[in-house]
């Protein structure tokens, strides 16, 4: 009777033994499971926390025009017209900046001799690809255009019919777009009647 009892409670323990050796199993299993999911959070938070910081300081250091912007719109010699856009773009954090795109248009603003009212024509306009900004470089050149990519007639236009007596006035309209983190993040501005002369 001794021997069947020993028996009974051996395999009755070993039975709830090999239970909570599954539970064991299971909850560690489950423990680096979520050890891991909050491992994993953790990273994406810092990772996204460090660009967004970045991008503070990218928008504070693009200068776009960084200078005097060269303008020729002499039509009497068109393949002397020409833009030219000095830019500087800093980038100071940990993502790279890529798919820049530029587009510029510039308008003039004059009275006409004739009839003495005042115009606003768009004379130029272009879009462009700027090439890519690695992490903590910066991007230094010039965006331009020459004669295709002014609207001669207004020029034309411009040249014939002012008064050169009254004021003149050109400005540019600058959209600037680009991605960061991974291209995760698309951003752009505008910058509206920025003042040549």
């Amino acid at each position: 009777m001794p021997d069947k009892l020993t028996r009974v409670f051996k395999k009755t323990f070993k039975n709830r033994f090999n239970k909570l050796k599954g539970l064991f199993i299971g909850r560690k299993i489950n423990l680096i499971f979520f050890v891991c999911i909050f491992i994993l959070a953790q990273s994406i938070g810092f990772l996204t926390i460090g660009a967004l910081s970045g991008l503070t300081q990218i928008f504070e250091s693009i200068r776009i025009p960084d200078g005097g912007v060269e303008l020729n719109i002499d039509v009497y010699y068109p393949e002397d017209m020409k833009v030219v856009i000095p830019y500087y773009i800093k980038n100071q954090g940990m993502y790279d900046l890529t798919d820049l795109f530029i587009e510029v248009d510039i308008s003039v603003n004059y009275t006409d001799l004739i009839t003495r009212e005042n115009f606003t024509v768009q004379v130029f306009s272009k879009i462009g690809a700027l090439p890519d900004c690695k992490a903590f470089s910066s991007l230094i050149g010039y965006f331009g255009g020459t004669f295709g990519d002014f609207n001669v007639t207004a020029v034309v236009e411009f040249v014939e019919n002012v008064d050169y007596l009254e004021p003149i006035k050109f400005f540019m309209d600058i959209r600037f777009q680009m991605k960061y983190f991974w291209t995760l993040i698309s951003f752009s501005f505008f910058l509206d009647d920025v003042g040549l002369m």
